[in-house]
């Protein structure tokens, strides 16, 4: 099935780096009832949702709902499609170490980094002595240094992002499915990303921390102070050793994409 709805204008962040995934959402129907009541079923339907985010924001820039039969890799021209902005780089799982991915991405874009993991076994191509490929390199390297050092080394690791978004979709929206048609399917699930996005927007903190303290001393020279020289000043604020200058502490608690609290301070005049 299409997707009928496309995902709200994107925040440009500068260049676009998507990373790509795939899960599995329940049908709640017969089945469900079935599995809740005695524990076993025979069958039990769920569809895939197909999401990409953009690594700088954490903002889901395209979906698609399918059965769920249907392979990872055939539904990344559909993602494309819906980018307003051609991605720098593209980042996914084993899953998508597929040729027509890669000529899809670059396709788009042909200087973009292609950063997808290769198979076990997997060998360079024929031209790799003379002109090699992008998978070419990642095989090789992966060869001579070892797949995790690989991971590390190519930005690889940053694909945990599409996994917290995915998480958070579960966590926030739910598992399930409620609708009973495909096309309300597809509208559930547009109405939940774009209030997933919503979300992100408002509770995402643009934090500026500085590292340069002012203070003032007994000389009423200024000097310079670390981050915490300054939070050690938080308790002598009201004392006559600064008789002259109003210090403003603001501390602001939040949580950051993968549901860790976060916690910061900030000290000016």
């Amino acid at each position: 099935m299409d997707c009928l709805f496309a995902t709200s204008r994107r925040i440009r962040t500068g260049e676009l780096h998507l990373i790509v995934d795939s899960t599995g959402l329940k049908l709640r129907g017969a089945c469900e009832w079935l599995f809740e009541k005695h524990g076993t079923t025979k069958r039990r339907a769920w569809r895939k949702l197909h999401i990409g985010i953009d690594a700088g924001n954490g903002e889901i820039v395209a979906f698609d709902l399918t059965d769920k039969d249907v392979d990872d890799t055939s539904h990344v021209p559909t993602l494309l499609d819906q980018l307003t902005q051609d991605p720098a780089s593209f980042r996914a799982d084993g899953a998508y170490d597929r040729a027509a991915t890669y000529d899809a991405i670059l396709a788009r874009n042909p200087s973009a980094r292609f950063i997808v993991p290769p198979c076990k076994g997997s060998v360079p191509g024929p031209t790799a002595t003379i002109s090699p490929t992008q998978r070419d390199l990642h095989v090789l390297a992966v060869d001579e240094h070892g797949r995790m050092n690989w991971q590390k080394a190519s930005g690889y690791n940053t694909r945990s992002k599409v996994e917290a978004a995915i998480s958070r979709y579960k966590r926030v929206i739910g598992d399930t499915l409620k609708s009973r048609h495909d096309t309300r399917r597809a509208t559930e699930v547009a109405i939940a990303i774009k209030s997933l996005n919503r979300m992100n927007q408002l509770g995402r903190c643009d934090i500026h921390s500085n590292s340069i303290i002012e203070a003032a001393s007994t000389s009423d020279t200024p000097r310079k102070a670390s981050m915490q020289q300054g939070l050690r000043l938080r308790s002598k604020l009201r004392q006559p050793f600064f008789p002259r200058r109003r210090f403003y502490l603001s501390a602001m608690l939040f949580y950051d994409n993968g549901g860790k609290r976060r916690f910061a301070i900030s000290i000016s005049q």
